[in-house]
């Protein structure tokens, strides 16, 4: 009987592996009637039905061939594949874990966690999973690809391109790393050679739904508004996946704003939250995390609880500058200025504060709840984590921070300057200021990486309701933080240049330097990872201040919740 069915499964795997899993499952389920707990069967069964789309029964089934024969690497990866197709990135990486474990060896494995990890946000160890699988076989082009997408997202572009030139070597014909490297070009406002690389991508795949919108934001970049518009409306108008949809729409309300069609722009913009929001990677945040932090900071940090903080210890930490704001409210376009000048270096969001979050365990040996038990720590707990602090930032930014002054740049750091002032009384703080009704409009139509923040700005409604609840905190740290802190705001940036750049850079404690005049020179040099990245290295203009009257009937759901800041902040009423 063994003898008979091993027959039978051996040449059902041949069908298999000639890529007909259909005529091959059947014979595993007729084994499977005869040996229910046959691991092999059950394992190759949960394969196709992996391959057939159905990732919920693959797991029921492969569930029972990992128990069966736990020391299986390949059924525990596909264990993990099946829980990866279902969003469940987290408890996959654990069954990849285990099959690396069982086969270092095993190169999918390695791949498999670099994805899993890559769809938690969890980028080193994505980075490192990916290199190991390029380590282990050289010509995987999907590791390559990977690891480029990784690097980019984190702001190393050129090391990007060079990655995603390396995978289309290895795959000539595969569309996606040339995509890929056209958006590395575009982020470096290299676009001569981006549209280079999109003709020949488009010559590779020239009706690729995702090839075209790449074609239409390269010629958007390129000032070639209608070209962009109709290349977009030609896409939109197919029956494409909501992976090409939102980005498709996204990209057209970029394209329409340009032309003065502000209701279709806004239509557009709104179309395209609609379908964010119903992505598994926007939908897994919580969306009142935020929102309830936020209230317990305003109840824990007063004036008094503040007064009590201790005083910074003297000698081996530097007083860093804390430059925050509401997102989209000009915060990089001052960091391009600041960090031209020599005496200052900037983080590029990539905020050591973090640490503060992520590593304090670690740090100190126990774990610590901010702000609860900021009264408890030790003086010398303090010390290790303003160190830990300063580690991460010389990392950062590459300097010894011996001669430069660190600026901080994080706007969402606004809703932890309580924080800052506990842990780094003898810092100062910039922030940035905006119309509140430019601020929302820009960020609903920008499209953010998802994460616990960003999805706020997927609806309209909630946008101003989050505007109100960080602004409205920023409003109660003005009574009461202990540390100094500047206002400026991005309209006066754009209308008197020197004279707002000269109040900064009297308040952080620098003398005037002309270089900061040639900001934009050198923001061409470096990798900007924000949305403003292709307008900041342009010259100033003011076309961006007054915005929201094109779209106020859109807006006035909003406005009334944003009306006390803008009379507040000495913006003109509508």
């Amino acid at each position: 009987m063994r003898s008979e069915i091993e027959n039978r499964l051996n040449e059902a795997k041949i069908l298999h592996r000639q890529g007909r899993a259909d005529l091959a499952a059947p014979v595993y389920e007729a084994i499977l009637e005869e040996q229910p707990d046959h691991p092999e069967a059950l394992h190759l069964s949960g394969v196709a039905l992996l391959q057939s789309g159905d990732a919920a029964g693959a797991e029921a089934i492969l569930v029972r061939a990992v128990d069966l024969a736990p020391e299986n690497p390949k059924a525990v990866n596909n264990l993990g594949v099946a829980l990866s197709r279902q969003g469940r990135h987290e408890e996959a990486a654990v069954r990849f874990e285990r099959a690396i474990a069982l086969d270092d060896c095993f190169t999918e494995a390695h791949f498999n966690l670099g994805q899993a990890l890559q769809a938690q946000s969890r980028w080193a160890g994505a980075a490192a999973s990916y290199q190991r699988a390029i380590e282990l076989d050289p010509h995987h082009a999907g590791a390559h690809n990977n690891l480029g997408t990784v690097l980019l997202i984190n702001g190393h572009f050129t090391r990007a391109a060079e990655i995603y030139r390396a995978a289309t070597r290895l795959q000539p014909d595969l569309p996606e790393p040339l995509g890929n490297l056209v958006s590395a070009l575009e982020l470096m406002n290299r676009i001569d050679e981006a549209t280079a690389v999109g003709e020949r991508l488009a010559k590779l795949a020239p009706d690729m739904p995702a090839v075209r919108v790449l074609r239409a934001r390269v010629a958007r970049r390129e000032g070639r508004f209608e070209d962009a518009r109709d290349e977009l409306l030609s896409v939109l108008t197919e029956a494409v996946k909501t992976g090409v949809r939102y980005p498709a729409l996204h990209e057209l309300a970029l394209v329409l704003d340009r032309l003065g069609d502000y209701s279709g722009a806004f239509a557009a913009a709104r179309d395209s939250n609609e379908l964010q929001q119903t992505l598994p990677d926007a939908i897994r945040w919580e969306m009142n995390e935020i929102p309830a932090q936020i209230a317990k900071y305003r109840k824990w940090f007063t004036a008094e609880r503040l007064a009590s903080a201790p005083p910074a210890p003297s000698g081996g930490v530097g007083a860093p500058v804390f430059f925050v704001g509401f997102p989209r409210s000009g915060t990089t376009l001052m960091e391009q200025i600041l960090a031209s000048h020599p005496a200052l270096v900037t983080t590029g969001e990539n905020s050591p504060l973090s640490s503060l979050f992520t590593e304090a365990k670690e740090a100190i040996g126990r774990q610590a709840q901010w702000p609860e038990d900021l009264p408890a720590l030790t003086s010398d707990e303090t010390a290790v984590l303003r160190e830990l602090f300063m580690e991460k930032a010389r990392a950062v930014t590459g300097s010894d921070l011996s001669s430069q002054r660190l600026v901080d740049k994080m706007p969402m750091n606004i809703i932890h300057l309580g924080l800052i002032n506990w842990m780094f009384p003898e810092s100062k703080t910039v922030v940035a200021i905006r119309d509140p009704r430019d601020v929302c409009l820009s960020c609903y139509m920008q499209q953010f990486a998802h994460n616990v923040g960003m999805v706020q700005f997927l609806d309209l409604e909630r946008t101003g309701r989050f505007y109100a609840e960080i602004m409205g905190l920023w409003l109660q740290y003005r009574n009461v933080l202990g540390i100094p802190w500047i206002e400026y705001r991005y309209e006066d940036l754009t209308g008197d240049f020197d004279g707002t750049v000269r109040r900064v850079l009297d308040f952080i404690g620098v003398d005037w330097d002309d270089s900061v005049q040639q900001y934009a020179d050198h923001a061409q040099q470096r990798n900007i990872t924000t949305p403003s990245y292709d307008s900041v290295t342009q010259a100033i203009n003011r076309k961006a201040v007054g915005r929201w009257r094109n779209y106020e009937r859109e807006l006035a759901p909003i406005l009334p919740i944003l009306e006390p800041f803008v009379k507040e902040f000495g913006y003109e009423p509508g």
